[in-house]
């Protein structure tokens, strides 16, 4: 088996998921809203993670493998959700990868990610360490990944271009001229 297909364990009972080595790919909603799932060991060898692969479920823990480059609504309305290891094979966080993982407080994004997508962190509430490891590749970083909360010097560290601060108010220089929520900025 080298894939786990779309929807294959959707709203089932499963509680506990260890991915073997033979697999490649996650699909899309794999185990969407597998409330009952609390422990899950993903195989090295993964590569591809679907979007919204694990949306609403139990997990306390993830590590994403080196090899993945893009994440989408990975781990949305995790509640229980604390600790997230990120490869630096990431390129992008898309759209809600973390949205309402209330339990999260800390995430270091790696330092080859240039991309974090609409609300990526939004509903984060008890978030209080978001650390960047490279601040000079970024593309695109969207003013509501973190604007719903109080953002300090104590929560953004090495934050690619915006200064510690007020968040909304930092976007606003680089707001695109269409008034969009999105930012850009070259990369170098």
């Amino acid at each position: 088996m080298t894939k786990i297909g779309n929807k294959a364990f959707c709203e089932s009972g499963i509680t506990n998921v260890v991915i073997p080595n033979s697999v490649e790919k996650i699909g899309d909603q794999a185990f969407y809203l597998c409330s009952s799932l609390t422990n899950i060991n993903i195989a090295d060898t993964v590569t591809y993670i679907g979007q919204n692969a694990f949306y609403g479920c139990n997990i306390t823990s993830i590590s994403i493998p080196f090899g993945v480059t893009e994440i989408k609504g990975l781990c949305c309305k995790c509640k229980n959700l604390k600790n997230v290891t990120l490869p630096d094979s990431l390129i992008k966080i898309g759209e809600y990868s973390f949205q309402y993982c209330e339990s999260l407080e800390s995430i270091t994004i790696p330092k080859n990610v240039n991309f974090i997508g609409y609300e990526a962190f939004y509903g984060c509430n008890n978030l209080k360490s978001l650390t960047f490891k490279n601040k000079t590749k970024w593309h695109k970083l969207d003013v509501a990944t973190y604007c719903d909360q109080t953002i300090d010097a104590n929560t953004i560290k090495n934050a690619p271009y915006l200064s510690l601060g007020s968040a909304a108010s930092d976007a606003a220089k680089y707001m695109r001229e269409d008034n969009t929520n999105e930012f850009y900025r070259e990369i170098e």
